[in-house]
Order: structure tokens, then sequence, then C-alpha cells
């Protein structure tokens, strides 16, 4: 028996139904063809498109790798060194860049855990900008954090000192008031960050209160200062 007699469809007399026939057996068949072959590994389809997308952007400019690095959100140490890396490409170019100094310091520090060069990084940016009042305060957070209390106070007073001298002071980033209005938010957040300090020192019943006090006296000759009270 040949193979159209074993398919009635395709050996019907009637050719509407034999061209059906063969629509339905062609379909039958590729779906066991189907079921036969294996199917392709998807994570090497994943890991080819993975790798396409990376081949995309090679940064080559400062600006693009500047970018590349800040578009790093850390999940791993891996994550964490490739961020580096890439405000390393920015300071071979300009070793004065403070962004990336910036950058540095804070990946060593909270994604890598590495205190000792976080402060590394923040001391270079301190020996540019030794009077600014904002790298100078996260310098005393950095201390705090590492359990170096006495020495993160010490900087507060640095702070306080330096914004009660008269003299001008790098412009910080807690906002774009004039200089006078500056200095009063510096005051008002160096003393306030002081009193947890004392607290931790155990300087004496109720200092660490008196200084938040102050903080909270100059955060209202702010306002005054700003117009708003």
């Amino acid at each position: 028996m040949g193979i159209k007699e074993k398919l009635p469809l395709i050996n019907s007399d009637k050719k509407g139904i034999r061209i059906a026939g063969y629509i339905i057996y062609a379909f039958i068949f590729l779906n066991v063809l189907g079921a036969i072959l294996p199917a392709p590994d998807s994570s090497e389809t994943e890991a080819g498109s993975i790798k396409d997308q990376s081949a995309e952007v090679v940064p080559n400019t400062v600006d693009e790798w500047y970018t590349a690095a800040v578009s790093i959100d850390p999940q791993n140490e891996d994550d964490a060194r490739k961020k580096i890396e890439y405000y390393q490409h920015v300071l071979d170019v300009d070793p004065n860049n403070l962004s990336a100094l910036w950058g540095t310091a804070l990946t060593y520090r909270y994604n890598l855990e590495d205190a000792t060069r976080g402060l590394e990084y923040l001391d270079t940016i301190l020996k540019l900008q030794p009077r600014n009042t904002y790298f100078l305060d996260k310098k005393s957070v950095f201390l705090e954090d590492s359990g170096n209390t006495e020495e993160a106070l010490a900087i507060q007073d640095e702070i306080i000192s330096i914004a009660t001298d008269g003299k001008p002071f790098s412009d910080n980033e807690w906002g774009d008031e004039a200089e006078e209005c500056n200095e009063l938010l510096t005051l008002s957040h160096a003393w306030t960050a002081k009193g947890p300090l004392a607290v931790k020192l155990k300087l004496g019943p109720g200092v660490g209160t008196e200084y938040v006090e102050k903080g909270r006296e100059y955060s209202k000759q702010w306002d005054k200062c700003k117009g708003y009270a």
C-alpha cells in the first residue's frame, strides 16, 4: 500500500479535500518534529544577548568614563571594583576631579567597607579644598562610622572654627545662600552633629542636648537670614 492509500485525505477524489489533507498532515509533521528536537538553551541565548549589549558601549572619554561609573549600582564586590576602575580612568586624566574622588571614596567606604581607603580619597579632596566644610563633615561621618568618635568630634570643631573665623570658605552643598547665611547653616549642622558624638563620648550630663540646642538656635538665625522668620 502506497503512502497516499495510508493517508485518506490526500487520496480523496476531491481537490479541496486533498489540499486540506496536505495542510493538516504538514501541521502534524511539524508538531511531531518540534517535540523530537531539543529546545535551544535559553541561558546561552541570554548570555549572547548580554555580550552583544556590553559590546555596544566602550567609554573612551572622561565624561563617558564618569557616566559609566555613576551608572553602576554595586550589588557585589565585582560591581564595586568595576565602578572604582571607571572612576580611576577619570582620575588618570584629571587627578583633581572632585566628583570622581568623592565617588571612589564612597564606593570604598560603603560598598567595599574599606574605611581606610575611603578616608585616603577623602583626604585627597581636603588637600585640594581644606576649608570645604561639606567634605570635612563627610570626613567626620566616616570617622564616626569607623569608631573614631573623638576624631569625628574634632572635625566638627574644625568646621565651627572655619565658619566663625570671618574668612571665606569653600562653597558647600547645603545651599547657595549668601556667605553669612551659609555660615549659620554650617554652624547649625556642626553643633547638631556634635550632640550624639558628645553622648557617645560621655562628655557629661546634658552636654549632647546642649550642643543640639545650639544647632537649633543657629537654624533659627538661618531662617531669619533667609527671610523665613
